[in-house]
């Protein structure tokens, strides 16, 4: 027997058997190449890709690579928006009103640490009327309860005591809505 025959012989067939386990890639992207590069430019203000990957610290060779793959690699991508202080939601989903959590256990199971995560709903409803009937005093205004509804639900929608442009729009609509009935 000649040694290419032992050699093929012996050859293990179980070599797929012998590897590891890895999760299947997602095909399914967030966003496409161009989409994803002109919001990157949007909120760098920069015209020129070479200054938006300079502007978010990407190395060029990464932009080499998503613009043969036509793919983002989003690990990187987030990784460049946090470090630059961009808000993820702002990135991915711009002009849609997401829902944050706002309870205790949804709180602690993410992981936020927000100044009133550790109130109950009702401390909550407390703190929010605390500041909206200071805003009311200061201004004058007399408000019935279904308008104080709405203002507890615009402070609750807050993050960080901003809320999104589209987000504020909807509540004027509804309070302008509201006092025209």
């Amino acid at each position: 027997m000649s040694t290419d025959t032992k050699k093929q012989k012996n050859a293990s067939t179980d070599s797929v058997l012998n590897t590891t386990p890895m999760a299947a890639e997602s095909k399914t992207e967030l966003l496409d190449f161009h989409t994803c590069m002109a919001r990157l430019r949007a909120i760098s203000g920069e015209t020129r890709n070479s200054k938006v990957l300079a502007h978010f610290g990407i190395p060029h060779s990464t932009y080499s690579n998503w613009l043969r793959r036509r793919r983002i690699n989003t690990t990187i991508l987030v990784e460049a928006l946090l470090e630059h202080g961009t808000s993820l939601d702002s990135f991915y989903a711009p002009n849609r009103l997401l829902t944050y959590p706002t309870g205790l256990v949804e709180s602690q199971v993410l992981g936020i640490n927000e100044d009133h995560s550790d109130l109950s709903g009702i401390q909550l409803t407390i703190k929010a009327m605390t500041r909206i009937d200071a805003v009311l005093g200061e201004l004058g205004i007399e408000c019935s309860a279904s308008e104080k509804e709405l203002l507890i639900e615009t402070y609750l929608g807050q993050r960080d005591e901003m809320v999104s442009l589209s987000y504020a729009l909807r509540q004027v609509a509804k309070a302008l809505r509201h006092q025209s009935n």
